[in-house]
């Protein structure tokens, strides 16, 4: 790996608390403001359209700070580190803080639950994309279909 690919993980591993305190932000928001305006069961689904906007400006602006990458990996690696530590974050939060046992975990991060409205499989998804996404973007041009 390049001194260049390190340099863009470390920024990318710096940044990450910042998409945590966006998320915990949307979370507070979805209980505060949003599930009494349109209900619960409407506020799950658009709390999650919502993290996923603020993840992608965010991860935006970290793109433009970061700059190129040396290979293409390294953004792919980038974003499996920030899903990785968003499920620590995520079990850590519903265990230490809500006082959740681990195994309900599991209903979190069942596939079913996106049927349900929980977005978080979809985040996840978007949020280990989004690296290589903006480095494509900003800094290798578009595709180009033959």
């Amino acid at each position: 790996m390049s001194l260049t690919d390190r340099r863009y993980l470390k920024r990318g591993l710096l940044f990450w608390p910042a998409l945590a305190v966006l998320a915990v932000v949307n979370g507070v928001a979805r209980g505060v403001a949003l599930a009494p305006l349109a209900g619960p069961e409407a506020a799950l689904p658009l709390s999650g359209l919502t993290l996923m906007s603020l993840f992608i400006a965010a991860s935006g602006l970290f793109a433009r700070h970061a700059g190129a990458t040396g290979s293409r990996a390294a953004p792919w690696l980038l974003g499996v580190l920030w899903v990785a530590l968003a499920v620590a974050f995520e079990a850590a939060m519903a265990v230490l803080v809500m006082g959740a046992p681990l195994s309900a975990l599991g209903q979190v991060f069942d596939p079913a639950a996106v049927k349900q409205g929980n977005l978080l499989l979809p985040v996840l998804f978007v949020t280990a994309c989004l690296p290589a996404l903006w480095d494509r973007l900003l800094h290798r041009g578009p595709l180009k279909l033959p």
